[in-house]
């Protein structure tokens, strides 16, 4: 079978792996944008106009609640980017061999 548990392919070249982790970044970055406009599409104040009492109260904390959802997978996948970019980063600067001898 060759590919791993997510699904990436065996390693490969050196090129090859920082091609992949290049990839999945930009996976990344598509789902890290839709979720940030979905989360500014989100209701505000003057959408609750007209809107009273326990109804306007609930509303408002059902957005406020997946608002922060949101923020926080917004936060995930920033690290995530990140994360992916500095070991694809690191794949291709790589000088010296894994077992500590160049």
């Amino acid at each position: 079978m060759g590919d791993d548990a997510i699904g990436c392919p065996a390693p490969g070249s050196t090129a090859d792996r920082a091609a992949e982790l290049r990839r999945q970044a930009r996976l990344v970055d598509d789902l890290f944008d839709r979720i940030v406009a979905i989360r500014r599409g989100l209701p505000t104040g003057a959408d609750l106009e007209g809107w009273r009492g326990a109804a306007a109260d609930l509303f408002t904390a059902a957005v406020d609640e997946q608002g922060a959802h949101l923020g926080r997978q917004v936060y995930r996948l920033d690290t995530v980017r990140s994360s992916l970019r500095a070991d694809a980063y690191f794949i291709e600067t790589e000088t010296v061999s894994l077992g500590g001898m160049p």
